[in-house]
């Protein structure tokens, strides 16, 4: 038996509310963020876990594991002034 089958098998998470499919459960941040049709310059990606985040600032290129039904969310890079 292949031990890397189950791991090439798309998977269902979300950015910013909407249903992504992702092709792979190792993916980058940046990958996770160009998926969403999202800018990997201009935003980062935080992971969701109920009250918990986990913010991949600076971290676009690093591989991690994702999972059925994670949810994420996009921010964006920049000035964030008020005028």
């Amino acid at each position: 038996m292949n031990e890397n089958a189950h791991k090439d098998h798309p998977v269902e998470i979300f950015v910013d509310g909407e249903e992504v499919s992702a092709p792979r459960q190792d993916m980058t941040p940046d990958e996770i963020l160009q998926l969403a049709n999202l800018d990997p310059t201009e935003n980062y990606l935080v992971e969701k876990h109920g009250r918990e985040q986990t913010s991949y600032k600076d971290n676009g290129t690093t591989t991690i594991k994702i999972h059925e039904r994670e949810t994420f969310v996009s921010v964006p890079i920049g000035d964030t002034t008020v005028s």
